[in-house]
Order: C-alpha cells, then sequence, then structure tokens
C-alpha cells in the first residue's frame, strides 16, 4: 500500500460442489452478508461464467479465475469486474501438441476429456498448430456420448 502499515487478510471459503447453483449462492452470500472485497481464484468455467453477473453488477473483483475459457476479459463494458490469470484451454492444447511434434514426432497421446462445450473449444481445429495435419497431430473427434466407466476396454 506503499504507506508502511502492515494490513490483514481473511480469506473466507465456502465450498460450491463445482455446482453452478451453490456458486452462486455462496458468492450472493460472500459480497451481500460478508460484504467481501474481492472473490479470488474461484474455480471452474461453469461456476464463474454464474457468478460473473453477480460480482459484476455489485462492482466487486472477480480477480484470478480458475479457467482457462476464453470468455474472461472478452467483454470489459458488460464484465470489467472479472479477470481470469490461466492461459486459454485451446492455446496450452496448441503449446503442448507444437512440444510434441517438436520434441516427440512419433509420441502418442491419449487424451481424456469431458464433454462439455470447454472441452470441444479445446480441441477445436482452430486451435491446432500451424501447419499441423490433423491427421497426424490433432485429435479425431470420438464419441461425444458417455460411456459407462470402465478398466478394461
Amino acid at each position: 500500500m506503499g504507506d508502511g502499515k502492515t494490513r490483514k487478510i481473511n480469506f473466507i471459503i465456502e465450498d460450491d460442489a463445482y455446482q453452478p447453483d451453490k456458486a452462486v449462492a455462496n458468492a450472493k452470500k460472500l459480497i451481500e452478508d460478508e460484504r467481501v472485497f474481492m472473490l479470488f481464484n474461484t474455480l471452474g468455467t461453469p461456476n464463474n461464467t454464474a457468478i460473473m453477473p453477480l460480482a459484476n453488477a455489485q462492482k466487486v473483483p472477480q480477480t484470478f479465475v480458475a479457467s482457462g475459457a476464453g470468455v474472461w476479459g472478452k467483454d470489459l463494458k458488460t464484465n470489467s469486474w472479472t479477470s481470469g490469470w490461466q492461459i486459454a484451454y485451446p492455446t496450452e492444447a496448441a503449446i503442448y501438441a507444437q512440444y510434441l511434434k517438436d520434441t516427440k514426432p512419433n509420441a502418442k497421446v491419449a487424451v481424456l476429456s469431458r464433454t462439455t462445450t470447454t472441452a470441444r473449444t479445446t480441441w477445436a481445429p482452430s486451435s491446432r498448430p500451424s501447419k499441423a495435419p490433423r491427421s497426424r497431430w490433432w485429435p479425431s473427434r470420438g464419441s461425444s456420448r458417455p460411456t459407462p466407466p470402465s478398466i478394461n476396454r
């Protein structure tokens, strides 16, 4: 702060069980009842998307959003109080793919992901490295239907 004074930070933690409805209820409690200064490092795309309107309407900073979705910071007129910190998922995927192409050209890579909009965006053809043929360097699209869990496949 520049004034030489020490300040104490009180972290209040609420568990949303990775459920957007609980995240909104928790954010509302923290903002309205606890009167927090900011929401810090909240986890997950669905949860942060759900609490973003509340945080921005109340002008409470929603900082260091823990999600690599490409939406944080895109609409500064409406959501100027929300900022991410994590690299966007498609960019991260492209970096890993380029690294493998450059250093381990014969590597086989298995990708386990959820069937969500975020997962589909991560593996979009536009996010693969430039000049990387889809058949060799980028995953083909598998089934988008959930399959029963099994270790015997």
